[in-house]
């Protein structure tokens, strides 16, 4: 099985969050411990990853196109409002700064691509997010942050249609913006990453084997064949990366992972032999 991306996991994810809201997804996962609680927790994993940048981001490769799940009308509808939200400011705000703020146009959409369905979640979460950082001159739009934010209040992004977006979005989760940009190392980045997927892995478990319903199911995105298998599999995965969790946070900072070790140090004297040996 190929290794998945950050993006696939991200998208995965996402999905198991939307999924989570549907009253008979969240009913039958109630007894087994799921609260409003553990969605605010997904949903701030899934930030984390992210609103993460490194000091020269890299645009991710657009997500494959899905068409939203059909739930009832009052859940569906964020959905494509977001879409349509994306589909206007996200080219107006590029084309806008391109010339007078190159850098802070890359900021603006680093890791955030322009998408369709409920993968446009994630990028109008960021990017209006990234508005109200840019508007304050935090890090790490600066000193010209304010002045960026002015000019597409002039192209018609104003702070009504911003507040508009991010009503929207409160109707898909209840999450306090975040009030800072931080810029995480690759370590830090793959800390978030693993914390989100051991979310996401535990969650997947819990759903796969308490709901019988294909249709639930592929909402959350399982599919047939996955859900006919035993989630063992995704067991022994959630411990491999509640492991590696936790040796990344107690590790100290500048210090190597042993994964990242050569491979002759971590076999035994034994193996060393025995791999001469071998023609």
């Amino acid at each position: 099985m190929a290794k998945l991306t950050n993006v696939q996991k991200a998208e995965r994810t996402l999905k198991l969050l939307l999924g989570m809201r549907i009253p008979r997804v969240a009913q039958q996962l109630m007894p087994h411990g799921f609260r409003r609680e553990t969605l605010e927790d997904g949903w701030a994993r899934l930030r984390a990853v992210g609103m993460g940048t490194s000091e020269h981001p890299t645009a991710l490769a657009p997500a494959r196109a899905e068409p939203p799940a059909v739930l009832d009308r009052a859940e569906e509808r964020p959905v494509p409002e977001l879409d349509a939200f994306e589909n206007l400011w996200f080219p107006i705000a590029r084309a806008s700064l391109r010339e007078p703020y190159p850098r802070i146009a890359e900021l603006l959409f680093a890791n955030v691509s322009q998408t369709r369905g409920p993968q446009s979640v994630i990028g109008v979460l960021h990017f209006l997010d990234r508005l109200g950082a840019m508007e304050r001159g935090e890090a790490p739009f600066g000193a010209d942050g304010p002045a960026a934010r002015q000019l597409l209040a002039e192209r018609g992004l104003t702070r009504e249609r911003e507040r508009a977006g991010r009503a929207l979005l409160d109707r898909l989760r209840e999450i306090e913006s975040a009030s800072v940009f931080p810029v995480l190392s690759a370590e830090e980045e793959a800390v978030n990453v693993e914390a989100m997927w051991a979310w996401y892995l535990e969650w997947s478990v819990i759903a796969r084997t308490a709901i019988k319903n294909q249709t639930l199911l592929k909402l959350l995105g399982f599919s047939p064949r996955a859900r006919a298998q035993p989630p063992r599999a995704a067991e022994q995965a959630l411990e491999s990366v509640t492991v590696s969790v936790r040796e990344s946070r107690d590790r100290p900072a500048g210090s190597r992972s042993p994964r990242s070790e050569p491979r002759a140090r971590l076999l035994g004297p034994s193996q060393r032999r025995t791999k001469r040996v071998k023609r």
